[in-house]
Parts: structure tokens; C-alpha cells; sequence
């Protein structure tokens, strides 16, 4: 996948990726090459919302801490501050989907579809399987950033700064928590995170992480 496709784009790669694999598959059960065929489509959904949904949160927990930090006293709740930014770029490298295997609700609403091409990767429920492994893709990878990031904020600040050190009026556990609160909202809020659009007739980019160089996170304060 390129840093400039859309979701569009990533959808059509995922179809001839499955439609590739369903006709090597020659040899196999009808539905066990049905099956293949899907599990391809759901794989490359949730990896592409997994890295859209990770990187919208390490993005706004970094950008939110990073304004933050000038506004903070100097000393210990500038170096949470700091802590915070830091853990947001760290994790923002090490965004690795891990995928869950395709629901088996996914499979038994693709092989009721009622359109009588064989090779799910060419019928209508393709779509239907892409878009519901964009949007679980999305929530899982925006759980495990915000997990992520909260274990590297506590690792970096200290157990003991947690609770004594004071940002924004807040303790530093709180104030991370908010932050990480409101990162999740807004990302889950996101249209075709949330089903409000339709992220096949969206020209945002597939995977923003590769078109950002999440490494310029690095290095702010």
C-alpha cells in the first residue's frame, strides 16, 4: 500500500489481492476458496483502519500535549508534559496490527449474499466485509495507542510523579487520562469510524501514517 491511496484505492487492491487468491486456489472446496477470499478482503480492512484509527490518535495526544507544555510551569509538570508528547511519537512508531480473524457473523452474512458470483472478492458483499474491517480495524487500533501510549507516559513520568506532580490543575495521571479521553472520542467521532460516511466515496488517504513520517512526532519540546 501507498502512502497517496485512498480508501477507494485500498478497497480495489484488497479485491484483486483476493480475487488473486481465489482463483489459485483452484484445487480447494468452493467454500473453503469463499473463505479465503473474504478472509483477504477482511485482513487488508483492518489493517488499513487499524493504522488510520492508531495514527489519529497518537496525532491528537501528541498535538494536544505539545500545546500544552509551554503553558506549564517549569519542572516536574514540564517534564509530564513532555513525557506525554514523547510517549505519543514512540508509539506512534510502533504501529503494528495485529488482525483479528473475520467474525463469524462477516462470513455468514457474505455467503447469504444473493449475488450468484462465486468469488466473493467480485460480488457485492466485498464492499459490505471492507468497510465492517475498516471501522473494527479502526477501534482496535485506536485502543491499543491510547493503551500504548498511557503505559509509556507512566513509564517515562514515574509512579510516584503521578500522583504529586500537578498539570493543569490536574494530577499527572488525570490530566494524561483526559487527554487520552478526549483522543478517543474525537477519534471514534470520526464519520466513517463512527458509520456516518461511507468510506468508499472518501478521499482520505488509506494509511496516513506513511504520508506523515511519524518520526517528525520526535523531538518537539
Amino acid at each position: 500500500m501507498t502512502a497517496t491511496q485512498t480508501f477507494p484505492t485500498a478497497y480495489a487492491t484488497a479485491r484483486a489481492v483476493a480475487a488473486g487468491n481465489w482463483s489459485r486456489r483452484s484445487y480447494l472446496a468452493p467454500s473453503d476458496r469463499f473463505i479465503l477470499a473474504v478472509d483477504t478482503i477482511w485482513a487488508v480492512g483492518y489493517t488499513t483502519g487499524y493504522r488510520a484509527g492508531h495514527h489519529c490518535v497518537t496525532r491528537h495526544v501528541h498535538t494536544s500535549a505539545r500545546a500544552a507544555a509551554p503553558q506549564t510551569p517549569a519542572g516536574d509538570p514540564r517534564r509530564c508534559a513532555a513525557a506525554l508528547v514523547d510517549a505519543a511519537a514512540e508509539v506512534a512508531e510502533r504501529c503494528t496490527p495485529l488482525i483479528a480473524p473475520t467474525p463469524a457473523a462477516i462470513l455468514a452474512a457474505a455467503e447469504a449474499t444473493t449475488d450468484p458470483h462465486p468469488n466473493p472478492a467480485l460480488s457485492s458483499c466485498s464492499s459490505v466485509v471492507w468497510t465492517q474491517a475498516l471501522r473494527a480495524g479502526a477501534l482496535a487500533g485506536i485502543a491499543t495507542a491510547a493503551t500504548d501510549i498511557l503505559i509509556d507516559f507512566r513509564i517515562g513520568v514515574g509512579l510516584r510523579a503521578l500522583g504529586r506532580v500537578r498539570v493543569a490543575d490536574l494530577t499527572a495521571a488525570e490530566w494524561a487520562a483526559a487527554v487520552l479521553i478526549d483522543a478517543n472520542r474525537t477519534a471514534a467521532s470520526t464519520p466513517w469510524i463512527a458509520g456516518a460516511t461511507n468510506p468508499l466515496k472518501s478521499s482520505r488517504r488509506a494509511d496516513p501514517t506513511r504520508a506523515s513520517k511519524t518520526t517528525s512526532m520526535k523531538g518537539a519540546l
